[in-house]
């Protein structure tokens, strides 16, 4: 489902250094964006394209959890919809004066979560955003780990980029993870949080966000209407 074929490269324009790219499938070489894609969604949404905040404590919404707040800097809802109230983390649609742009095609919430294309735009987006905004060095390590654009990009896009650059301040010690990103994220400590994001930071350094095909994905999935004789 989620990839059709590996083709041609979709580029990010994000400027990273040619020695530490990986070479696109497209270019002659073996590696693939759509790793990276498939990566962030197993360790965002669970392998799932449409799931939402299961412990209703957050908007996070689809494959790459993106929260209300992150939808609207992406520009998939207007900055004059009003703020998040407890009523929007649920599942479903979110009411009231939530005004979608239209980006993408999409017009609602449900339309964001069962449009693949869509949520794959959102995620070039995002890390595209982030990883020009960190500037990493990626001739550099970090406790033996390569710093690279698919190990910032996975690990910034549970940070944001605000709080990798912090966290990157102190030498990626758990003193310097956010106090906003601990409490937001009741299941871990300060310790766990920082073995989890080295992690990331180990299993991205081998994908290419800047490979991403955003062709070899689905666009919305139009609802299906059941004849008389096929409903119960």
């Amino acid at each position: 489902m989620i990839a059709k074929n590996i083709a041609s490269a979709f580029a990010l324009s994000i400027l990273i250094p040619a020695q530490v790219m990986a070479q696109c499938a497209s270019d002659g070489g073996t590696g693939t964006g759509d790793d990276y894609a498939t990566m962030v969604l197993g360790g965002e949404g669970g392998g799932k394209w449409n799931v939402t905040n299961y412990l209703k404590e957050s908007t996070a919404s689809g494959a790459f959890q993106f929260t209300y707040g992150t939808l609207q800097d992406l520009g998939y809802i207007t900055k004059d919809s009003r703020k998040v109230g407890r009523d929007m983390y649920e599942p479903g649609e979110w009411t009231g004066d939530v005004n979608w742009t239209g980006l993408d095609g999409v017009t609602s919430r449900v339309g964001f979560l069962n449009n693949q294309k869509a949520q794959i735009a959102a995620l070039q987006r995002f890390t595209q955003r982030n990883l020009e905004s960190i500037n990493a060095d990626y001739s550099s390590t970090v406790n033996g780990i390569p710093v690279t654009p698919g190990g910032v990009g996975y690990a910034s896009h549970f940070l944001g980029a605000g709080g990798f650059k912090q966290w990157r301040s102190c030498g990626y010690q758990p003193s310097c993870l956010p106090a906003e990103a601990i409490a937001n994220n009741k299941s871990y400590n300060p310790q766990t949080m920082n073995d989890m994001l080295m992690g990331r930071m180990a299993e991205g350094a081998g994908v290419d966000p800047s490979c991403i095909n955003i062709d070899n994905y689905e666009g919305e999935i139009p609802t299906v209407i059941l004849m008389p004789w096929l409903m119960s």
